[in-house]
């Protein structure tokens, strides 16, 4: 009889572990709401022209007539293949989601497992990064990623010339970092997610 009144009543710690792990979780999906805001918001942007939003434009990177949006892409396509691989089979390789972060995922994806996706922010989050990396214009958000990269212990060496850090020995270095997983109250992201999110969001 204790032993059942033991098992009704439940260990405090077992609850205090659930309602932990829901915290966690509520906060996650907080952070993944903003993520998809940004995606949305950045959806039909050209991330090189909005580094000028006093001048309108109506074109996305893939598109864009600027001379400067050719180099752009072709780093732009280089992150995307540096960092593809270190996906896992559930988290979609262009807006680096997980499945299940979606209410609806048959709206974004055609296969939840990598073999034939179709994600309606393909291209979003990579443009972004790479202009932040190779062609920003506000030395705070340099700043910041440097930063944060010294913080791990990586410093890139810095070349004269138009964008911050070009060069095929610093793509390699961010293509590595960029793919690394992080935590998100205990779940884990690529940190190109988190580094699109702070870009994002700092944009005007």
């Amino acid at each position: 009889m204790e032993r059942e009144g033991q098992l009704r009543q439940g260990d405090p710690e077992d609850d205090e572990e659930v309602a932990d792990r829901c915290r966690r979780l509520i906060l996650y999906r907080g952070r993944v709401r903003r993520v998809l805001a940004q995606l949305e918001r950045h959806l039909r942007l050209c991330a090189l022209c909005s580094l000028w939003p006093q001048i309108p434009h109506s074109h996305t990177l893939q598109d864009c007539p600027d001379a400067g949006a050719q180099c752009l892409r072709r780093r732009w396509a280089s992150i995307e293949k540096g960092i593809r691989h270190q996906s896992g089979e559930s988290i979609c390789p262009h807006c680096r989601l997980r499945v299940l972060d979606y209410s609806s995922p048959d709206r974004l994806h055609h296969d939840s497992y990598g073999l034939d996706w179709d994600c309606r922010y393909e291209g979003v989050i990579a443009a972004l990064v790479t202009r932040a990396f190779f062609a920003e214009s506000d030395d705070s958000t340099l700043q910041m990623l440097s930063s944060w990269m010294a913080k791990d212990g990586i410093t890139l060496s810095q070349t004269e010339g138009w964008g911050a850090w070009p060069g095929e020995e610093n793509e390699k270095v961010v293509h590595k970092w960029l793919g690394q997983h992080i935590e998100w109250f205990g779940i884990k992201v690529p940190r190109i997610l988190e580094v699109f999110l702070r870009v994002a969001e700092s944009t005007k």
